[in-house]
């Protein structure tokens, strides 16, 4: 691997004090982010709580939600720090970073949680592994007998081998690992059953209406509960996911909670479609 430095005519040409501004905003920023990391975890014991598997069956429901919830939310924000702090400093120096995390309250789907939130290392599993991986079974496949789809399944599973040999060879990754490429997989099914759809209601002009605000939310919801579930495993650990799953299930009665990730999901949608939306506003300003 190698960086591309920024040229140096280029550099001279920058306004160092608007520069420097820029970085003391992102940095205040970033520091107010460390000291919301500092008061919840002075406040708030969910990471002692999800370790503590003995302790879960005195826990209500709403409490075992909020735990799960906040095991991802501290994730996100101790990534905004870590990596935010050498970002800012990248940036002034003028070189191009990928975007910090987007927030976990909006990413309802495996594929839009790899892509907007650890964007860094998304670039590097398409670039480095998935790519020349679908390249190598194309020139492999000279007469096409493997599907277009069955090619990008095998590039997807060699990224998600290369994510758990990353991160560590124990077993609680290897079963986040697993879960995260059988999301992208069912996810890659629906696409090809929508496709399907596509073509037989071409003529529909409420087709894609009704897919982004009653289809999609609908259909994601088990989804976004594995989703959610697994990144307790990697955030917290398997015992602890584990646990959180056999009192969800025990507790299924209360359809409030697939009611609230029904919520989860279509504020996701609709997010998507404004953010879309304002993009392109923006684009043709």
């Amino acid at each position: 691997m190698y960086i591309i430095l920024p040229d140096i005519e280029e550099l001279k040409q920058r306004n160092l004090l608007a520069d420097l501004a820029i970085l003391v905003k992102k940095m205040l920023r970033i520091g107010f982010l460390a000291l919301l990391i500092e008061l919840t975890l002075h406040f708030l014991y969910f990471r002692s709580l999800s370790m503590t598997t003995s302790s879960h069956k005195y826990l209500s429901l709403w409490a075992i939600c909020g735990t799960v919830y906040w095991l991802g939310q501290f994730f996100a924000l101790k990534y905004k720090v870590l990596y935010g702090v050498p970002t800012c400093i990248a940036e002034f120096d003028g070189m191009e970073m990928p975007p910090l995390p987007r927030c976990p309250s909006y990413l309802h789907r495996y594929s839009v949680l790899w892509r907007d939130f650890d964007r860094g290392l998304y670039r590097f599993l398409v670039n480095y592994i998935y790519l020349p991986t679908l390249k190598f079974i194309r020139d492999t496949d000279k007469s096409n007998v493997i599907p277009s789809d069955v090619k990008k399944l095998i590039a997807s599973f060699m990224s998600f081998v290369y994510v758990y040999v990353w991160h560590s060879l124990s077993f609680d990754v290897f079963v986040w690992a697993a879960l995260n490429f059988l999301g992208i997989t069912i996810e890659r099914i629906g696409s090809a059953i929508k496709r399907e759809i596509d073509k037989r209601t071409a003529d529909e002009p409420n087709r894609q209406l009704i897919w982004d605000f009653l289809v999609e939310p609908l259909v994601t919801v088990p989804l976004a509960a594995m989703s959610i579930l697994n990144s307790s495993i990697f955030c917290g650990s398997m015992e602890s996911a584990v646990s959180f799953s056999k009192i969800l299930w025990d507790k299924r009665q209360d359809n409030y909670v697939l009611w609230f990730l029904y919520c989860f999901t279509h504020t996701a949608v609709a997010y998507r479609i404004w953010r879309n939306a304002k993009g392109k506003v923006e684009k043709n300003a």
